[in-house]
């Protein structure tokens, strides 16, 4: 190894000596030795160094660190098994938390960033499910091994992302795929018309404005003309039962042409399993199946705080304020929940702005709500959940991205007033409007700014916001907008 690693660094030496750029160094070695043998960060960083004149092709002296690493060594620095406790011991006005594993440390504050998917979560075992010689297994024990799957028969349980991304990968390779799905499903294109990625334009403020103004059931009727169906039985069905905003969003341009050429096959519920089948619902059966995939999801817990007792959740769901404090722990709001929400986009920005609110509160820049405050929004947003969306384990923290990112961002100040931003410039106002909803908005006032938020915010919307189409498209839902209002003006 260290060898190879020699051999590469004369060449690029070589290269540099020749007069090569970088790129053309790396071009050149990959060419003559195998794609992938100098990486673009290797050569970059070994250039830099030859035009600073130091043509040594060693490393940098180790400051003493050993050249090999010992694997036991770092087992033993990784604490594997955990338990988080409140110290009774109160130096200051908050609480001290407590690690205790193979030592016990004492630590101001606590974030348990485990995520969502933590547990892997199916039903209960059905009747003679014990006798099913097939394989069953779970989603996240899929590998995509192509030859383990040739000639089988497999049945995919779920109607999910994952369950129609597996159940689309099979179709060509297996036998035959079954999709088993309890109630009917909209689809979504991961993609717009454009080939832009589907929350571009979901996920701007002008389309987060038209989700506060048009009625609930005008905006499912709009979706649901451009969204794909699958339905258990097309023949006594026109559309899924539930509307279009009552569930989390699934994605597949695939699965209703797979559906179409026979290659998946939808089913209802699965009731019960025999010995080499299974059978549904409605009381057809499958009577050779090899392997039965449950994609039902996950489940969260926290048995590592207070042995589960402080935060508890049921039914994969828990009462935390902003996704993050439990009121009970008032005004000592040293340990957070991070990451524990189901943004209708990307979670990484929603975990980043919730770190900012808990640092932003714990530095005493801000004053959280009282306890009594946090359970009244619990309760409000309780009853909305349960209004809004259909009763399962998948729907108990979903949150509009642009919505709640704005919601902690107000409270941090960080929050971008379209409005001056318009007085002062235009361009970054209507890409911030009408572009996606980029976490760089969020730095452009407020604490930690970010010099280079504006070119960010510009770049981010150059390639994706804002075409030609956009503007067809604004001008359209505009024109919704002001027909529906003139519509309600004349009913009120």
């Amino acid at each position: 190894m260290e060898k190879n690693r020699g051999v590469i660094r004369e060449l690029l030496k070589f290269e540099f000596e020749l007069g090569h750029s970088a790129k053309e160094a790396m071009d050149n070695i990959n060419r003559a030795k195998g794609a992938g043998t100098v990486s673009r960060t290797t050569a970059y960083e070994w250039f830099s160094k030859f035009k600073s004149g130091n043509m040594t092709i060693e490393d940098n002296p180790r400051s003493g660190r050993p050249r090999e690493v010992d694997r036991d060594a770092v087992v033993n620095a990784v604490e594997d098994t955990f338990t988080i406790f409140i110290s009774e011991k109160l130096i200051y006005p908050i609480f001290y938390w407590a690690i205790l594993s193979r030592n016990t440390e004492l630590f101001d504050a606590i974030l348990v960033c485990t995520g969502m998917h933590r547990d892997p979560w199916r039903p209960p075992l059905y009747r003679q499910e014990k006798y099913f010689k097939g394989r069953v297994i779970h989603a996240c024990n899929y590998k995509q091994p192509k030859s383990d799957y040739s000639s089988k028969t497999v049945v995919v349980v779920g109607c999910g992302n994952s369950a129609v991304e597996i159940a689309c990968y099979l179709a060509p390779i297996a036998k035959q795929v079954y999709l088993c799905i309890r109630r009917g499903n909209w689809l979504l294109d991961k993609t717009d018309k454009d080939g832009r990625p589907w929350d571009v334009n979901f996920n701007s403020r002008f389309h987060a404005l038209g989700r506060k103004i048009v009625p609930k059931y005008i905006r499912n009727f709009l979706w649901e003309l451009d969204a794909q169906k699958v339905l258990i039985n097309s023949q006594e069905e026109s559309k899924p039962q539930h509307r279009f905003f009552s569930t989390n969003f699934t994605f597949s341009a695939d699965l209703p042409l797979n559906i179409e050429n026979g290659r998946i096959i939808i089913k209802p519920n699965l009731l019960s399993f025999s010995e080499n089948g299974v059978e549904f619902d409605d009381h057809s059966t499958v009577d050779q199946v090899d392997e039965v995939i449950f994609c039902t999801g996950y489940e969260f817990s926290f048995p590592f705080v207070e042995q589960g007792e402080l935060v508890r959740t049921r039914n994969n769901d828990f009462h935390l304020f902003n996704h993050m404090y439990l009121p009970d722990l008032a005004p000592h709001h040293t340990l957070a929940v991070i990451g524990h929400v189901q943004p209708r986009g990307s979670l990484i920005p929603v975990a980043e702005m919730q770190c900012r609110y808990f640092f932003h509160a714990l530095s005493g820049h801000m004053q959280l709500p009282s306890p009594f405050q946090m359970k009244v929004q619990l309760e409000e947003r309780r009853c909305d959940m349960s209004l809004d969306y259909l009763k399962t384990r998948r729907h108990t923290q979903i949150e509009d991205y642009v919505e709640f990112m704005d919601q902690l961002a107000v409270a941090i100040g960080a929050k971008p007033n379209i409005l001056s931003i318009l007085t002062s410039d235009l361009r970054l106002a209507l890409k911030s409007f009408f572009g996606p909803c980029v976490p760089y908005q969020y730095r452009l006032v407020g604490p930690h700014t970010w010099t280079g938020a504006r070119k960010a915010i510009e770049d981010a919307s150059s390639g994706s916001a804002l075409l030609k189409s956009d503007y067809v498209q604004i001008m359209k839902y505009t024109a919704i907008w002001l027909f529906l209002l003139w519509l309600l003006s004349i009913m009120w």
